[in-house]
């Protein structure tokens, strides 16, 4: 019989020739296809700033549908807030945008309520900031402005509450010491007048720069995930629709620190995370059971010759899919969407084409589909910069 030293030394060698023939399979295998998603692409707006669609790093809702299916895309001018209309045929055809000088914003995020008021949070000269917006005969019309805070920082969101009729703002306080995640409650009505009903922090002073982000759930489900300053890891707190109030912070099962993350929500009231590390070569995606946040599932490993940003998550509430938007940073911006299938996982990335050519843009910003098909709106790149929007098929 052999010693036992010399079976270990055996099985060491073998374990070790191994992980060298995976390792030179990895090397001589060639990278994965990127498959191509051939879609119609209209043109929504053009002569739009290059930052049109951009959501700042935590998937900030830039289009909404109205109760009778209308489309309408919110973006930033030096003039003030524009809106463009669809026809009501789910973005195949545009209005020329309208603005609305009163609201001047740096940087905004949308919810549409039943009644078709657009809540809008958003950042202007003084800080964060809502407005209820509301389309009368004579054209849209801005409630009264609530000032939430004199913070500079960009990072603000806002998510309507079906349950409490209200809507939830969360945003970053900057100070010397560092920042810190809040929140709001406010309510508005149809005579102009937005109030502020409820203010509280939500994660404590960390030094650095924070990102936060909010969705809500059909019940009174309410969720914020959000980077505390620089440091790593990402975290959450959720409201029932109990009157247990916020309730204690959880910390979602990632030690790396995350430039840009979306969350989602979907019809069970389940919450969905996509979070891109700082190296931006990786997304992973994390959901939310009544047990706590499980663990993450790499949903797009890129490489190092692209990097990711701009993610963007929205639910099917018909075939559960969940979709993943994001645009890449090499030669060129070329928008991509990765699907999650619950039966079968992640797929492959597709890259949004049409005509054969990648559709070069930046910052996708989507809606959760009716029909199946999502739409995804996004900035284009070029000379005159242009927000166009696509209805993604699968095949």
């Amino acid at each position: 019989m052999w010693p036992l030293a010399n079976w270990a030394a055996l099985l060491a060698v073998l374990v070790g020739t191994t992980l060298a023939y995976v390792g030179f399979q990895r090397i001589l295998a060639p990278p994965p296809v990127l498959q191509t998603l051939e879609t119609p692409i209209r043109t929504v707006a053009s002569g739009v700033p290059a930052d049109a669609t951009a959501t700042n790093s935590i998937g900030q809702q830039r289009v909404v549908r109205t109760s009778d299916g209308h489309l309408l895309s919110l973006f930033a001018t030096e003039a003030g807030l524009s809106i463009a209309s669809d026809l009501g045929d789910h973005g195949r055809s545009w209005r020329a945008p309208v603005t609305i000088p009163a609201i001047a914003a740096s940087s905004l995020s949308a919810a549409a309520a039943p009644d078709n008021r657009i809540q809008l949070a958003f950042v202007n000269d003084q800080g964060p900031a809502f407005a209820a917006l509301d389309r009368t005969r004579a054209g849209w019309q801005a409630s009264t402005i609530v000032q939430l805070d004199d913070s500079s920082s960009p990072i603000v969101d806002v998510a309507w509450d079906p349950l409490r009729e209200l809507a939830h703002v969360v945003w970053v306080a900057e100070s010397d010491e560092g920042s810190v995640v809040r929140w709001a409650s406010l309510a508005s009505n149809r005579a102009g007048v937005a109030r502020l009903l409820e203010s509280d922090d939500i994660a404590a002073i960390r030094g650095g720069s924070a990102l936060a982000n909010i969705a809500a759930g059909p019940g009174g489900q309410l969720i914020v995930t959000y980077r505390k300053g620089d440091a790593a890891g990402w975290f959450s707190r959720s409201l029932t629709d109990d009157s247990a109030g916020w309730q204690p912070e959880e910390a979602l099962p990632v030690d790396f620190t995350a430039r840009a993350g979306a969350v989602a929500m979907d019809r069970r009231g389940l919450a969905h995370v996509v979070l891109i590390e700082e190296s931006g070569d990786e997304m992973l995606y994390l959901r939310r059971s009544s047990k706590g946040w499980l663990a993450p599932q790499t949903a797009v490993a890129q490489g190092t010759t692209e990097e990711m940003d701009s993610p963007f998550l929205a639910t099917d509430a018909s075939s559960k899919l969940l979709y993943a938007f994001f645009s890449t940073t090499g030669t060129a911006d070329a928008l991509r969407v990765v699907v999650n299938d619950p039966a079968g996982g992640w797929e492959e990335p597709y890259r949004i084409s049409v005509e054969d050519n990648t559709t070069e843009g930046h910052s996708p910003t989507a809606l959760d589909p009716l029909t199946g098909t999502p739409l995804v709106l996004w900035t284009s790149t070029g000379a005159t910069p242009a927000i166009h929007s696509g209805n993604i098929v699968l095949p």
